[in-house]
């Protein structure tokens, strides 16, 4: 408890760089006071090293996000943290955007795949009809990565229709990467792992759409749409 006052203090430090290395050793400070002491007074600093001009600082706290939902709980995170997870997304630096998808799957592979149906993905729906092109190929980004967690069934139900609608987008390059995204929805949908012909329809959907695509007026989505056929 000596430590916790000290901890504190840390956490207020105007030097982003102090307050991160704090968060960064969260797992060894539970071991020692416990995150429930610390876990109200974790909020700001968060929160403010998510704001960080530097983006490399931003990048950063995004990379910790992961260890502190398993040290906070999926309640406390779920109700406190998991907004800013959708606000990285709309990020204005490409990496960070990028670094933001992939953590949403490494939460999902935390708390499970009914976790991000109930809490994420109503919010990459809005995500997908921004009116920024920037923000609906992060959709997309996202997508590509909870293929790899959810399983065959949560990815028919509730990310193809979302691909599908972006495959017709009047941006070139959500079109092709669209036109990518389907490709691996249909490769996990038809892996050995799936009963067969369970997934026979929405496959046979993927195909013809794709097919349609390699008739794009955008040379880069006919490529990437013959790439997809390819690769399926």
């Amino acid at each position: 408890l000596h430590l916790l006052p000290m901890l504190l203090l840390l956490l207020r430090d105007e030097t982003s760089d102090v307050r991160l290395s704090v968060i960064s050793n969260l797992g060894a400070i539970n071991d020692v006071i416990g995150v429930e002491l610390l876990s109200q007074s974790l909020l700001p600093a968060i929160v403010d090293l998510s704001e960080d001009p530097k983006w490399r600082v931003r990048l950063a706290i995004i990379e910790h996000i992961p260890m502190l939902a398993e040290q906070l709980g999926i309640d406390f995170f779920t109700d406190k943290l998991s907004n800013l997870c959708m606000v990285w997304l709309g990020d204005d630096i490409y990496t960070v955007r990028r670094a933001a998808s992939e953590n949403l799957k490494k939460l999902v592979n935390l708390f499970g795949g009914n976790w991000s149906i109930d809490t994420m993905m109503p919010r990459i729906d809005r995500l997908h009809v921004h009116t920024n092109y920037l923000h609906r190929m992060t959709s997309l980004y996202v997508i590509q990565a909870l293929i790899k967690v959810l399983n065959n069934e949560q990815q028919e139900t509730y990310l193809l229709p979302t691909v599908n609608t972006l495959c017709t987008d009047h941006v070139p390059n959500v079109r092709f990467t669209a036109a990518k995204t389907l490709g691996m929805i249909h490769n996990s949908l038809n892996n050995s792992n799936s009963k067969k012909g369970q997934h026979a329809k929405a496959c046979e959907s993927i195909y013809t759409l794709l097919m349609k695509m390699t008739t794009d007026t955008d040379r880069d989505v006919r490529y990437f749409s013959r790439k997809a056929l390819e690769e399926i």
